[in-house]
């Protein structure tokens, strides 16, 4: 995330984001725990980290990612489908492409093999068990379950429209964007307009399955302070502004300790 962060916008911005992820419980004990999405995620960010450097190897990144968790399929293509949508370049868009089918195709001849002939049943099952609710009980929601599932479809609602305003504006971090909005797209869905939300408990709120909302928070805030906000201060007391902001966020962050030990 350091370098990440430090190549589209600027190294001190850079190290604050990495610094509150670091010390954020969500995070630390997601990888602590054993669970695909450290990995998973590690390789989300090599990707789009190669994503202007080299089509192919981003491709390959992106595959591997997908084989961790069964939705960063449809984040991988999305990601994939920005060298056309975005740079509407067919010519890195190939590249793309064949890294992730290369690196994919063992993977789908495995799921073909001894999955039902199912060469997408990772994403297959997930959709008809959690989506369309196979794998639920079938119970009506809660008053809370309802109210937050209008909180999620406003969060789906103005993620499409960042999405679709960074497609038109395309600013030179719409990679990072698109990856970080592409998932809390999903997310917002499932939990805005599937069964899915049937499952929901506040716990959701401080699990692994946000660690890349968390993240996203981290990098908006230190971009915002440390990149946009300090170069439109003066005087001897900016530097000491902006290290009181990150020193707050970072308290914020340690605050999450108390509803994460509490689950």
């Amino acid at each position: 995330l350091y370098s990440l962060v430090g190549a589209y916008f600027s190294r001190g911005a850079g190290l604050a984001a990495a610094l509150v992820c670091a010390v954020n419980p969500v995070l630390v004990v997601a990888d602590a725990s054993g669970m695909e999405e450290p990995l998973a995620i590690l390789l989300l960010l090599l990707g789009v980290w190669y994503y202007g450097r080299g089509e192919f190897r981003a491709g390959i990144l992106l595959a591997l990612a997908s084989m961790c968790r069964a939705e960063y399929w449809l984040l991988s293509m999305g990601l994939l489908g920005l060298y056309l949508v975005v740079e509407r370049s067919s010519t890195r868009f190939v590249p793309a492409l064949s890294g992730w089918l290369l690196a994919m195709a063992p993977y789908l001849w495995h799921l073909w093999v001894y999955a039902e002939g199912n060469p997408i049943y990772p994403i297959y099952h997930n959709f008809y068990g959690s989506a369309v609710g196979r794998w639920l009980a079938r119970v009506s929601l809660t008053p809370h379950q309802a109210l937050v599932r209008y909180a999620f479809v406003a969060v789906f609602l103005a993620s499409a429209a960042s999405l679709l305003l960074l497609a038109r504006r395309r600013p030179r971090a719409y990679p990072v964007y698109a990856l970080f909005l592409g998932y809390t797209l999903f997310i917002s869905f499932m939990l805005g307009f599937t069964a899915y939300t049937a499952c929901y408990v506040d716990r959701f709120l401080v699990d692994r399955i946000l660690s890349l909302d968390y993240m996203f928070i981290a990098l908006l805030a230190s971009v915002a302070i440390l990149h946009y906000l300090r170069p439109r201060l003066r005087g001897a007391s900016a530097p000491h502004l902006d290290e009181a902001v990150l020193a707050l966020i970072l308290l914020g962050s340690l605050a999450l300790w108390v509803p994460v030990m509490r689950y």
